[in-house]
């Protein structure tokens, strides 16, 4: 199968991954939080905050080094999962004797006893990760999805049983702890490979060598966007955190759902494209096909997010709506910073990709620290503006790795970026111009509605180039399924294929 077609498709699976998954947790999310009170959710997302740090410990990135081995070598895998079984083997008991007493002591004894039960997390992470590699490596992302969904919607059902019989934080615990080990068991079952006995010193130093500036990388990237979280938990307490952790899932859902696909599979697809100018090239045309498609799902859900978040969360999580339309208008600049990612890593210039990331910790740091000072929604804006400063350093070592000028990237970017402006401005005047009285779905169906129509008729006549060459890319992409949707928009445009 070619390269494209393994793409295509692959995508495609992610994207059933991430969407399915996604849309079961929200539900499962909205059902959970209007049982349990902002203090509880927020307790539990303090706890998560160094999970999620260890997680990436525990993978050490060697799913990567799996992908991008030329062969696929039993005693390397071997190597590597062993690796990974010592790693969170120390990370459990560094959390379970040290992490908790200190949280105990300094914030919550209750955020305590939650981060020392989580630290199983590490040891699953730790087992399913050369199998998670050896999926990908073999674009087996059809296996990866099933996981997802299993996992998603089992531990979701029992984490509402749970918080329904009022269970509070405990509810949250499980829900997490049952995902990672459905995930964990389904990743083994499908990668049907089991470790040998084997360790190689040779393959470890390998590892190490291509592991360490990924895992630096990896993790200084997730204490630039954790360290928000951590500010607001230790400032502004824990109910203040969990009106964050609201305000940003449907935000966070929707960018697994349009994201994740180009992510995971791109890196897979780039890695085998040998020289820099195809990487840049691809690179560049799934930018493009992402900002069309993605660009306008962020700015639309900044117009409705207050609406939304009364609607599905109710009254007690108002003050989060504001807060979710100032996350919503920061993750525009990620999908670029996600595609540039890729690239950086497929070219092997990992080293250029953890001075980005230590130059946004001071960034982050900074924003994060004086924003929250000022309150919450501010401390949102910041969150934001963040995801804009790093988009301008990867442009700079784009323009100084492959060639490609910021400018390049940024004309790409500015057909899509003006009609998601008045996109978003049109669905909020609509919103604004309905009698109070207006059932909120209503409002929302409306907002979207005019949204939808004000960006396809900008698109499809003010930039109607730019729109048709977007199909024409998408179609070398998307399943032939699709096909008679991009036929419809091209008679929108009043182009005949």
């Amino acid at each position: 199968m070619s390269l494209k077609k393994n793409l295509g498709r692959s995508t495609i699976w992610m994207s059933i991954s991430a969407s399915g998954t996604s849309i079961v947790s929200f539900f499962i999310f909205i059902i959970i939080s209007r049982l349990l009170d902002p203090e509880q959710i927020g307790l539990v997302a303090f706890a998560l905050i160094f999970i999620e740090f260890g997680k990436l410990v525990a993978h050490a990135g060697m799913s990567r080094a799996i992908v991008q081995y030329p062969v696929w070598d039993d005693a390397f895998a071997a190597t590597a999962f062993y690796l990974n079984i010592g790693v969170g083997l120390a990370l459990c008991l560094l959390f379970v004797l040290v992490g908790g007493p200190l949280t105990s002591t300094y914030y919550d004894p209750l955020a305590a006893d939650v981060l020392q039960v989580l630290t199983a997390i590490f040891l699953m992470e730790a087992i399913k990760t050369v199998s998670e590699g050896k999926l990908q490596r073999e674009f087996s992302f059809k296996a990866i999805a099933i996981r997802t969904v299993v996992g998603s919607l089992v531990s979701g059902v029992v984490g509402v049983w749970l918080a329904y019989n009022d269970f509070g934080v405990w509810a949250l615990v499980w829900q997490q702890l049952i995902n990672q080990f459905l995930q964990m068991i389904i990743t083994v079952h499908y990668a049907h490979w089991l470790p040998k006995l084997t360790f190689s010193r040779e393959y470890s130093r390998h590892l190490i060598r291509f592991s360490a500036p990924i895992l630096g990388a990896q993790c200084l990237g997730n204490l630039s966007s954790k360290i928000y979280e951590f500010f607001v938990g230790v400032f502004l307490g824990p109910a203040a955190l969990g009106f964050m952790k609201v305000a940003g899932r449907a935000v966070y859902i929707l960018q697994d759902i349009v994201l994740q696909p180009f992510d995971k599979t791109l890196l897979s697809a780039l890695s085998r494209l040998e020289s820099p100018a195809a990487q840049a090239s691809a690179t560049l045309r799934v930018i493009r096909i992402s900002a069309f498609l993605t660009f306008p799902a962020f700015f639309g859900l900044a117009a409705v997010a207050p609406d939304f978040i009364l609607l599905a969360f109710g009254e007690k999580w108002e003050t989060a709506g504001i807060l979710m339309t100032a996350i919503s208008l920061g993750i525009p600049p990620m999908v670029v910073n996600t595609q540039l990612r890729s690239i950086m890593l497929a070219g092997s210039y990992v080293t250029t990709l953890l001075r980005i990331v230590m130059v946004m910790v001071v960034v982050n740091a900074a924003l994060g620290y004086i924003t929250v000072s000022f309150g919450l929604l501010m401390a949102a804006i910041g969150f934001s503006l963040r995801n804009y400063v790093a988009l301008a350093l990867y442009l700079v070592k784009l323009r100084k790795r492959y060639g490609v000028s910021p400018t390049t990237v940024l004309k790409s970017l500015i057909p899509t970026t003006i009609a998601c402006t008045a996109m978003t401005l049109a669905a909020a005047g609509a919103g604004y111009l309905l009698p109070e009285s207006t059932v909120l779905l209503v409002k929302i169906l409306v907002m979207v509605s005019v949204g939808v129509m004000t960006y396809l008729a900008i698109m499809l006549t003010v930039f109607r180039r730019e729109s048709l060459n977007a199909i024409e890319e998408m179609r070398d992409i998307l399943p032939k399924k699709l096909a008679p949707v991009l036929a419809v928009l091209e008679r929108l445009s009043g182009q005949r294929h």
